[in-house]
């Protein structure tokens, strides 16, 4: 998908507006709106081109919003590191994000200790 909005925040109103034209309670996808949400309905099994209306937009993006989440989640999961901390807050937001509570206390407590004592690289000179 390639457009000008911000991938992490589809369902956000100023998202949406870049990708509808709405005339009264009819909606009319932009090319931008066909881009960023053909894929994702199609996932949840609705054709973009039988959605007319602003109800049954609200309805499309409630019934896509599992299939968009989990992708995100996969997205957060496979996005390599850069640093000990970040890996640590990544493994505490896919926890959050699965429901693995046991998970998301550990990586909380594991931040909370970076926090409390943090790691200094020293280079011999």
């Amino acid at each position: 998908m390639n457009n000008d909005l911000d991938p992490d925040d589809e369902d956000s109103l100023s998202a949406i507006e870049h990708c509808i034209v709405s005339e009264g309670k009819r909606v009319h996808f932009t090319q931008v709106g066909l881009a960023r949400y053909a894929e994702r309905f199609g996932r949840a099994g609705i054709n973009i081109r039988a959605i007319k209306t602003r109800a049954q937009l609200l309805e499309a993006i409630e019934a896509s919003f599992p299939m968009e989440w989990d992708k995100q989640v996969a997205r957060i999961a496979l996005r390599r590191p850069r640093s000990h901390r970040e890996r640590i807050e990544r493994e505490c937001l896919v926890a959050i994000a699965l429901g693995d509570k046991d998970q998301a206390r550990r990586s909380r407590a594991a931040i909370e200790r970076l926090d409390t004592h943090p790691l200094v690289l020293v280079r011999p000179e």
